[in-house]
């Protein structure tokens, strides 16, 4: 019934959230949750807030819900996935989540295990991702 939910109204983590607080459950039944959300330097993809992605932005209670609440692992990619290191973004993170979730780590590059989070006060933070730490390149 939830998945069939899910599939009917899909949207930026706002179903997920819906379904852990209709069926508490559902935090344990997914073997794993691919979230293409978040970004991890603050630039976000949203005119009107220039530091947020758009799913943790449309509904940052949500996207907090979901990483609070859910009981299996959650693999995030972040907008900036496909940022290059000459700063060009190419528009095919969605695509990127999808291949994880297929291909698992055939793909990826970096894997960190990090507690995150979603701020939610705040006139310029609120929708911010927020990880445990962003020196994961110096541990």
């Amino acid at each position: 019934m939830t998945a069939l939910f899910l599939r009917k109204f899909p949207g930026p983590l706002t179903n997920i959230a819906l379904a852990l607080n209709l069926d508490p459950k559902f935090a344990k039944r997914p073997t794993e949750t691919v979230i293409m959300g978040g970004n991890v330097y603050g630039i976000g993809n949203i005119d009107a807030k220039h530091t947020a992605e758009f799913n943790f932005g449309a509904d940052p209670e949500a996207a907090y819900v979901v990483l609070e609440r859910m009981r299996c692992p959650l693999t995030i990619v972040p907008w900036e996935a496909t940022c290059f290191e000459n700063d060009d973004m190419l528009g095919f993170v969605d695509e990127v989540a999808v291949a994880y979730a297929l291909s698992g780590d055939k793909i990826v590059k970096k894997h960190r295990m990090l507690r995150a989070s979603v701020e939610l006060s705040g006139e310029y933070t609120r929708h911010i991702f927020i990880l445990q730490s962003l020196l994961w390149n110096m541990v």
